[in-house]
């Protein structure tokens, strides 16, 4: 049984690099870059963000508001395997994909490493059986089917940030101050928070939630 959608009608969709994102119709907006998905997130997320971390901290707790097609986790389960580093992983998503499209999904097509089918389609129960995963000898994944504005988060534990909520022009509450003060406060001393969207707004709101904010250059396109 699939879980409920609130959204509109969705579908796969290739990007640039040939890697999957979904289309949602509703909003005409796709879950990741038109350009190339897997290569946005391992610009955004695993380069500017995991591995910045990883050069401070030897263990990892991570959060990801937006777990959408798993890729960002998919990718951090990679990279934990890769540099043999434990990672913590928990991520908030109120609206799981349905599984037909989940199953679908072609990152572990395009990285051919074993287990990775396993893995991708682990992420994703973790998120539909509410059961939290341990995959493989170094991730260990907690999805949530829920708004983490209404749940409490530990203070000062996660090293990182993953913030990959829908364009801020489509759902601008949150991406609002009181949003970011509460992620500043999950993080502990020296965390980061990492985004895609470099608008002006963004910026200032995240200024004035705490953050010392740096613009970084974008993936392709």
């Amino acid at each position: 049984m699939n879980p409920p959608m609130q959204q509109g009608s969705l579908s796969l969709k290739i990007t640039g690099d040939g890697s999957h994102t979904i289309w949602r119709d509703d909003w005409g907006e796709p879950f990741h870059s038109i350009y190339g998905a897997m290569q946005e997130s391992e610009h955004v997320f695993i380069e500017t963000g995991l591995n910045y971390c990883t050069s401070f901290f030897k263990e990892i707790y991570l959060l990801e508001i937006g777990l959408g097609t798993g890729l960002n986790a998919f990718l951090t389960w990679l990279y934990a395997e890769k540099h043999q580093i434990k990672i913590t992983y928990t991520a908030f998503e109120p609206f799981p994909i349905p599984r037909h499209l989940a199953s679908q999904l072609n990152y572990a097509d395009l990285r051919q490493v074993e287990g990775a089918a396993l893995a991708l389609s682990n992420i994703h129960d973790a998120l539909y059986e509410n059961i939290p995963r341990t995959i493989g000898k170094f991730f260990k994944i907690q999805a949530l089917r829920a708004d983490f504005r209404r749940v409490s988060l530990n203070p000062f534990l996660y090293h990182c940030v993953f913030f990959d909520a829908f364009d801020p022009a489509k759902d601008p509450e949150l991406w609002a101050v009181p949003v970011f003060k509460k992620l500043n406060e999950s993080l502990i001393s020296g965390g980061v928070l990492v985004t895609y969207s470099a608008k002006g707004q963004v910026r200032r709101n995240l200024k004035e939630a705490g953050f010392s904010v740096q613009k970084l250059p974008g993936p392709p396109g």
